[in-house]
């Protein structure tokens, strides 16, 4: 009788995942970056304070997608000095792919471009409510810049659909409505009286969108100023 051969034994299926996290950082980022010595790439962060360390990001994480230019796109980082251009350019806040640690995994130079999370339902950052003051009826874009929305330039465009200044309407980030037709007049009246009478065709056509847009309200569809 033949003696019964041992089974072979299985080797250990190792699975191997790596992590990874999206964010969204208002600027100032606090965050230095440098270019991945591991094959895969992608851009190691150097260092880390402020808004970016808030949001989670530690000294030595990869980033593998960043914003783009206008926002609107996640762009592979698979070049430093491109990388660091279009989020200087972008609007805050900008919004991060990354992996924890070294990225082993992931070759970041044959990454696709891929949508940016859309912007409405996401929720105003801690600084952006802060600075909330003007949506755009067009889209629902939230202006949350340092600069006064009245002292912008007759030439200002929404950066999400480029819609021109007279699109935009006093908002209120805590309720997420309109303000009032009575708020919205009283800007018309300062943005005519920076801008001198010969606006008063534009401003007058401001005030008619932002009548007939009462009924919708930006809590319906809100969006996030970048």
């Amino acid at each position: 009788m033949l003696a019964s051969r041992p089974a072979k034994m299985s080797r250990p299926v190792c699975v191997t995942t790596t992590a990874q996290a999206q964010v969204d950082v208002d600027k100032p980022l606090g965050i230095t970056l440098g270019e991945s010595k591991i094959p895969g790439g992608g851009l190691v962060v150097k260092t880390v304070r402020g808004n970016a360390a808030k949001a989670g990001i530690k000294a030595g994480d990869t980033i593998i997608y960043a914003s783009s230019f206008f926002g609107d796109e996640l762009w592979p980082t698979d070049k430093l000095s491109f990388t660091n251009n279009a989020v200087e350019a972008c609007p805050s806040p900008i919004t991060f792919v990354y992996v924890k640690g070294e990225n082993t995994l992931i070759n970041v130079k044959r990454l696709p471009k891929k949508a940016a999370p859309p912007r409405f339902g996401r929720k105003l950052t801690a600084g952006q409510l802060d600075l909330a003051s003007h949506v755009c009826v067009d889209c629902g874009w939230i202006y949350c810049e340092k600069e006064a929305f009245e002292s912008l330039p007759k030439s200002y465009r929404c950066p999400q659909c480029k819609a021109p200044l007279r699109r935009f309407v006093p908002y209120d980030a805590n309720s997420g409505k309109l303000l009032s037709l009575l708020a919205r007049l009283r800007v018309l009246r300062r943005l005519q009286h920076v801008w001198g009478a010969d606006d008063a065709a534009g401003c007058h056509r401001m005030r008619v969108v932002s009548q007939e847009r009462t009924r919708v309200t930006v809590s319906d569809r809100p969006a996030v100023r970048r």
